[in-house]
């Protein structure tokens, strides 16, 4: 695709002006709101999207822009930047540092450019339709890890599962080695390096997701919704947001028959 390194180097600009909002509110006093979803947000949060929402429609005008805060802003051509300003708010306003910044470029509804930044654990996770997954610009890869009795599983909270839900997430935790509970988006960075080998969530948005995709495909994993189709921004309507990532095609396709059981 034309102009795909400029627009990697873009988003490394936006994670870089990120960061410059985020980290001063880090292990500070918060003034903390909760959401009609009940979720928080903080000042931190954004003001991060109103700097990259801003950067964006310097740059490219002409570029869509859909945004946890702040929703969607429209545009007649085929980009679309979906960002999350802080994706794991409830670490951050804990001075947990696994919170990151995710922002992905999509052309035509599919992500071309996906980074993950993790400010105050110094990561950065890039990948793009042409390249690799890169953590601070060295290459990782995915486990080769293939029975699911020796696996390691992840996810954020419980709470973000309806019951039926987590009744299936823990019949892959029942066959799984160890289950690692809490994360966000530094879960799927975990997978991309090879550190655990499955993560379920359930009630994600575009926002949290679509950033992830490439991050994980190009470390040589897979990531789908718990029905193996692809992420879109529309399937969280049909999926409750429901995500699959794995470390390899065998080991999605030993936890997909779980997730899909019937009781």
């Amino acid at each position: 695709m034309q102009h795909l390194k400029q627009y990697l180097t873009f988003a490394h600009t936006l994670a870089d002006a990120a960061k410059t909002v985020t980290l001063p509110y880090f292990q500070q006093d918060k003034s903390v709101e909760i959401k009609p979803d009940n979720s928080p947000v903080t000042v931190a949060d954004k003001r991060c999207e109103q700097t990259l929402r801003a950067a964006i429609q310097k740059h490219y005008p002409n570029h869509a822009i859909l945004g946890e805060e702040y929703g969607a802003q429209t545009a007649n051509g085929p980009f679309q930047w979906v960002i999350d300003p802080i994706d794991g708010t409830r670490s951050f306003i804990a001075n947990n540092p696994r919170f990151g910044t995710l922002i992905a470029l999509l052309y035509e509804g599919k992500p071309v450019v996906n980074l993950i930044d993790m400010p105050a654990l110094n990561q950065r996770f890039t990948a793009t339709i042409n390249t690799p997954c890169l953590a601070n610009g060295k290459v990782v890869q995915s486990s080769e890890m293939k029975r699911l009795a020796n696996a390691s599983l992840a996810w954020t909270d419980d709470a973000y599962f309806l019951p039926e839900e987590l009744h299936l997430a823990n019949g892959v935790k029942d066959k799984v080695k160890h289950t690692i509970k809490g994360g966000d988006c530094y879960l799927f960075t975990r997978l991309a390096s090879g550190e655990i080998d499955l993560v379920i969530e359930a009630g994600l948005k575009p926002w949290d997701y679509m950033a992830l995709i490439l991050i994980v495909e190009k470390a040589g994993g897979v990531m789908t919704d718990w029905q193996n189709n692809p992420l879109t921004i529309q399937s969280f309507q049909e999926s409750r947001g429901r995500v699959l990532a794995a470390a390899n095609p065998t080991l999605h396709q030993q936890a997909r028959q779980l997730l899909n059981k019937k009781a």
